[in-house]
């Protein structure tokens, strides 16, 4: 469960009180600056409901203003691309390999007893390594017609940007989210697969408390919740978000040369804990503020009233 709760405010992103940190009340919102350029930053929570409130005035304007969005990776390859890239590049076994001739079958068995309670089938199952099982399991399990991507703040934002003719941009390519999750293979495909099982009843309303503390802007508390939870698998942490936080911000900082206007979204749990973003960004050097809250109440943004204008 706690990889499910990561990767919604990772990927494609709930449990503890906190005090409320400065800007608490809507969610966070950094400005880095150089000589000659502006980037703005804002954490995404992948899927929302429709009527969950987070635009913020603050937020429409620098979206508004900036020359081009970023986004974790580019968006040229459309869906159906990128669910063919993931199925042969990861996800499936070679031929005459199985899920069932691969793992310990006291876990095997345990996969069954939960795909027949969700209806899936062990046929449709077999084909696929270990931690793309859990994957679909997860999904099924959690699934909740409520919260869906087209509400998520990256497709939002991405939406806007095609109807602005704004230049949209990736932190990396899709492939390199590939390899993080491709990487989780064999016995240690199989543990994180056993984990998940572990995790599952019980946990269903963390989802709930992970996108309430990031609609508060509440950093420490997403950072409980998300980058605390990697402590017993350290493996997966520096795949998932350290190593990929440190070739971002070497990006980031060659955007900061140039004299343009960026607008960043990416999964709100890369801008917590000790190698977030942030800090990487400011151990060298570059100038990030965290932008104080305007009083102003945030909105949902679904239907055409809260659509932003072209500059």
């Amino acid at each position: 469960m706690r990889k499910v709760l990561v990767l919604l405010a990772v990927l494609t992103p709930q449990i503890m009180a906190a005090g409320s940190p400065a800007g608490a009340g809507e969610p966070a919102f950094w400005r880095a600056r150089s000589a000659t350029a502006t980037l703005y930053i804002f954490g995404s929570i992948h899927v929302l409901d429709k009527d969950t409130k987070w635009l913020i005035p603050q937020v429409k304007k620098a979206f508004r203003d900036a020359d081009a969005l970023i986004l974790e990776h580019d968006a040229s390859a459309p869906p159906g691309q990128v669910a063919a890239m993931t199925a042969s590049r990861a996800a499936y076994y070679n031929p005459g390999v199985s899920l069932q001739s691969e793992l310990e079958p006291g876990l095997y068995k345990r996969v069954e007893k939960l795909a027949r309670k969700l209806n899936l089938s062990m046929n449709y199952l077999d084909e696929f390594k270990p931690w793309y099982v859990s994957r679909i399991l997860a999904a099924a399990y959690y699934k909740d017609p409520t919260y869906i991507s087209k509400y998520g703040v990256d497709w939002y934002f991405l939406e806007q940007a095609k109807e602005m003719k704004k230049p949209v941009l990736g932190l990396e390519h899709i492939e390199h989210q590939l390899d993080v999750l491709s990487g989780q293979s064999g016995d240690y495909g199989a543990a994180r697969l056993a984990e998940m099982l572990d995790h599952l009843d019980g946990r269903k309303n963390e989802i709930t408390r992970l996108i309430a503390a990031w609609r508060a802007g509440d950093q420490p508390v997403l950072e409980a919740l998300t980058v605390e939870k990697f402590k017993n698998d350290p493996k997966f942490y520096r795949a998932l978000l350290v190593e990929r936080n440190r070739r971002w911000v070497r990006k980031i900082r060659n955007w900061l040369y140039d004299d343009k206007s960026y607008f960043l979204v990416a999964g709100a749990a890369h801008f917590v804990g000790p190698n977030s973003v942030i800090r990487l960004l400011r151990a060298k050097g570059v100038i990030v503020e965290r932008l104080a809250p305007k009083g102003a109440a945030p909105h949902n943004t679904a239907g055409a009233p809260h659509k932003i204008a072209a500059r």
